[in-house]
C-alpha cells in the first residue's frame, strides 16, 4: 500500500476515533480501526500530536479546495457565494464531533490557535465579499462584525447541538435564510 494510502487511512480511522472517544483514543484503537500496526502509526507520524494535527489540517484541506471552488465560480454571482461561504464551516467540518475534538485541542494548545486562525482565515473570504456586495448594493450597509459574531455563534451552535437539531440541510438553510433576510436590499 503507498505510503499516502497509510497516511489516509491513519487520518479516517483517527477521526472515528476522536469521534467515538474524544481525547482518550489511543494509538492502539487507531492501529486496530485501521486494520494495521501501531508501528506503521509511528512510522507515518512522529507522535499522537503530530497525527492529531494532520487529521485538523486534513478537515481545513477540504474546507479550502471548496472555497476555491466556490470563489473562481464564474457563474455564480456575489450573494450566491456569500450564501455558499457561510455554509462551508459546518458542511466540511460535519464529519467530526466538535466537542470531542475541542477535548482533544485543549491537550495540544497548538491546535486551538491553528483552528482559530483557520476560522479567521475562512472569515476573511467572507468579510471581503460582505464588503464587495455592499459597495455595490446588492446587500444593506450592515456592521460587518456584527454579521461575524452572528456566524460564530451559529458555526459554534451548530456543530455542537447538531445531533439535537432537525436535519442538518434544513437547520442550516433556516439559519442561512434569517443571516440573508436582513442583508438583503428591500
Amino acid at each position: 500500500m503507498a505510503k499516502d494510502n497509510i497516511r489516509f487511512k491513519i487520518i479516517q480511522a483517527t477521526k472515528e476515533e476522536i469521534n467515538i472517544n474524544g481525547s482518550d483514543f489511543t494509538l492502539d484503537m487507531v492501529a486496530k480501526r485501521a486494520g494495521i500496526s501501531k508501528k506503521t502509526i509511528y512510522n507515518n507520524f512522529n507522535d499522537k500530536e503530530e497525527l492529531v494535527n494532520c487529521v485538523i489540517k486534513d478537515v481545513f484541506l477540504k474546507l479550502k479546495e471548496r472555497r476555491v471552488k466556490i470563489i473562481n465560480d464564474t457563474d455564480m454571482d456575489i450573494v450566491e457565494k456569500i450564501k455558499k461561504l457561510f455554509v462551508l464551516i459546518p458542511i466540511e467540518v460535519s464529519e467530526i464531533d466538535l466537542r470531542k475534538y475541542e477535548a482533544v485541542c485543549v491537550k495540544y494548545p497548538g491546535l486551538l490557535k491553528y483552528v482559530d486562525e483557520k476560522i479567521e482565515d475562512e472569515w476573511s473570504y467572507i468579510d471581503e465579499y460582505l464588503d464587495l456586495a455592499m459597495k455595490q448594493g446588492r446587500i444593506k450597509r450592515r456592521n460587518i462584525y456584527s454579521v461575524k459574531t452572528v456566524w460564530l455563534g451559529t458555526i459554534r451552535f451548530y456543530l455542537i447541538y447538531r445531533e439535537r437539531c432537525m436535519a442538518n440541510d434544513v437547520t442550516m438553510c433556516e439559519i442561512l435564510s434569517i443571516i440573508m433576510n436582513g442583508l438583503k436590499m428591500k
